[in-house]
């Protein structure tokens, strides 16, 4: 029995692949016949978001796995070089779906029914494969009566947007669009980090500092480089840390809850969250737990772009 490989994942639409045809073959050393096609059908390469690349020819699953994972890595290692984005799944949350589920489906259609999920895959060849989407999508949507009601409020207010909260209210608006959770969830965080102001430490805090400071200029054992290093360091400690600016920050929205947290303990939890996220922590923050992040986190970021304004949408 032979067996295929089908690695489904997300491009983008800023940055296409100009291939003007629904599918090509790719020419390879290998005795496997490789297929780039569009998932949707009818749809050319060019004008899809939503690629599969299939192999076909293999002995065993075994084989064909350990080729698909040549493939998905050569993929990856091709679109970097070409500087064009891909996105296989690797971090999006896990689901199933019930196996009875499936049979329904497969009773129905007269085919046997596969989960449609991105990344790599492997099935047989010799039977007819219908594929599922376990999930719709989603859109939020906004009425025209709630519209005027807050755009005639804002008016009112004659407000200027200072520039940190121009970039967040931009990084707030890049996060909504970005089809990656991770990358909303960070996009969410640069937003409120930008609107974090850091504040001077007290003044004993600081003259503790410049002590160090200067004894790190008259230092003999030192380097250059490490001096210079270690001045650059200190410099920043003058300063509060913007974990502590950012609850200061985080205080001025109480008693508003955000996750059924403090809005000082929500931003304690997202700040870690973010720096395990974005230094490498093993194990990575699981998926589950930062999408569960987001629509709080986004609730969190607005009402800070807001502030003092929370209560736009008042009584008649």
């Amino acid at each position: 029995m032979e067996n295929y490989i089908r690695i489904r994942f997300r491009t983008s639409d800023k940055r296409p692949l100009e291939i003007e045809s629904e599918k090509i073959e790719i020419p390879h050393d290998g005795n496997d016949k490789l297929i780039l096609r569009s998932k949707e059908s009818g749809k050319i390469i060019l004008n899809s978001t939503d690629l599969i690349l299939e192999g076909f020819g293999y002995k065993d699953q075994e084989e064909a796995y350990q080729t698909g994972i040549k493939y998905k890595n050569a993929l990856s290692l091709a679109f970097a070089y070409l500087r064009l984005p891909a996105d296989f799944g690797d971090r999006s949350p896990k689901y199933t779906v019930s196996d009875l589920f499936l049979q329904v489906i497969s009773k129905s259609s007269g085919y046997n029914t596969i989960v449609d999920k991105l990344g790599l895959s492997v099935y047989p060849t010799d039977i007819n494969l219908e594929v599922a989407t376990p999930f719709p999508t989603i859109k939020v949507t906004t009425n025209k009566e709630r519209f005027l009601k807050v755009i005639l409020e804002s008016l009112k207010l004659n407000l200027i947007f200072d520039e940190p909260k121009q970039i967040a209210f931009e990084l707030f608006s890049a996060s909504i669009s970005s089809p990656y959770i991770d990358s909303r969830f960070l996009l969410l965080m640069m937003a409120l980090e930008n609107l974090i102001v850091v504040k001077p430490r007290s003044e004993v805090a600081s003259n503790h500092v410049n002590t160090l400071i200067q004894s790190t200029k008259d230092s003999k054992d030192l380097s250059k480089s490490e001096r210079c290093s270690l001045l650059s360091s200190l410099k920043w400690l003058t300063n509060e840390s913007i974990s502590r600016s950012g609850r200061s920050l985080a205080k001025t929205l109480e008693p508003r809850k955000y996750l059924n947290q403090k809005a000082t303990n929500f931003f304690n939890y997202t700040y870690d969250l973010r720096s395990k996220l974005v230094h490498g922590n093993i194990p990575r923050p699981d998926q589950l737990e930062i999408r569960n992040a987001i629509s709080p986190l986004e609730n969190f970021v607005a009402d800070l772009i807001c502030y003092p304004y929370l209560n736009l949408e008042t009584d008649d």
